[in-house]
């Protein structure tokens, strides 16, 4: 409940665009141990990132490829 209050608290604060209030609240909830340190961003999610990118391209080029109109599944006969 309080971890809560903190956050809605910085998060707050870094919408007003007070980022000094947000930095020592943020590390008043570190010091008592109710909100953990913030980690930056390691190689792990980069590359998770990247792969979801890489997948989202494959699964558009495969729809691509099934719905494209010279396809002669999807051509309609002419007679």
């Amino acid at each position: 409940m309080v971890a809560a209050a903190l956050v809605s608290t910085v998060r707050a604060l870094d919408k007003l665009e007070n980022p000094d209030a947000a930095k020592q609240v943020r590390k008043f909830g570190e010091r008592t141990g109710y909100l953990k340190k913030s980690k930056a961003r390691r190689a792990g999610g980069v590359f998770g990132i990247i792969l979801g990118a890489v997948a989202a391209v494959g699964v558009g080029y495969a729809l691509w490829q099934a719905f494209r109109s010279d396809d002669e599944l999807w051509v309609s006969p002419e007679n």
